[in-house]
């Protein structure tokens, strides 16, 4: 069955039903904000037609817009990079960051976490931003295909939250989550107490719903991986909408 993108649905009759990418979801979806002030997207919008509870990654607001960000200047590893960064240096890199700002314009290139996830997520797994390709930032369900050998270097890992086990005298966290049809051991190792007992809490009360981690990986196997948070800006969890 062919991919069908925002791109091309734009130009395809209104009326036209799309189907979610989630092979265990029905959802139909629909172009949305074809003349708007908005870039068009799809949504499940018809009662009976939506998303499944609790499971499809599709049914996250994905709120990336190419037009008002500088791809130019972005840089994949030095953005995964900078989320590493604590409170106080960033506090520092804000200040040249405003600085350069002024200077550069208006547009600036994806910085957090949500902004480049939603980034990978508007995209074909192929298709290139900033002259890298999207499965080369993010594994994820479209993307797993390509890691055939593990998960190695800096990347984003997008699952489904299933167990949630955790060693406090070792401070890290085993999260089982489904990517794809599989499940992957990920393995996060933190080096303060307080952020450890943060992330621990924040995937333990949220199973079901999906992580996004950004670190620099590192894989036991296929299915095994670890990685360092040294900051809450790696780790995102987004909320099926029900």
């Amino acid at each position: 069955m062919e991919n069908i993108y925002i791109e091309k649905a734009v130009r395809m009759n209104r009326d036209v039903r799309f189907f979610c990418p989630n092979p265990n979801c029905n959802a139909a979806l629909y172009v949305c904000s074809r003349n708007g002030s908005k870039r068009p997207y799809f949504a499940a919008n018809r009662p009976g037609k939506r998303h499944i509870e609790g499971g499809c990654m599709y049914s996250c607001d994905i709120k990336f817009d190419p037009n008002n960000t500088d791809e130019g200047s972005f840089k994949f590893q030095n953005a995964i990079e900078k989320l590493f960064v604590t409170s106080i240096e960033r506090a520092k890199a804000n200040q040249l960051s405003a600085i350069r700002d002024k200077i550069e314009g208006n547009k600036k290139p994806l910085r957090t976490l949500r902004q480049i996830y939603d980034m990978c997520r508007s995209y074909h797994a192929k298709d290139c931003y900033a002259g890298v390709e999207i499965w080369r930032m993010i594994l994820d369900d479209r993307t797993v295909k390509f890691y055939t050998k593990g998960c190695f270097g800096y990347h984003l890992v997008a699952g489904k939250i299933d167990t949630v086990y955790y060693d406090a005298n070792k401070l890290s966290v085993n999260v089982y989550v489904i990517i794809g049809i599989n499940k992957y051991n990920i393995c996060l190792r933190f080096k303060e107490t307080k952020l450890f007992k943060f992330v621990r809490d924040e995937v333990y009360n949220n199973k079901g719903n999906y992580m996004i981690v950004a670190s620099y990986w590192k894989s036991a196997n296929l299915y095994s991986m670890n990685g360092e948070i040294n900051t809450k800006k790696q780790i995102l969890v987004i909320k099926n909408k029900r």
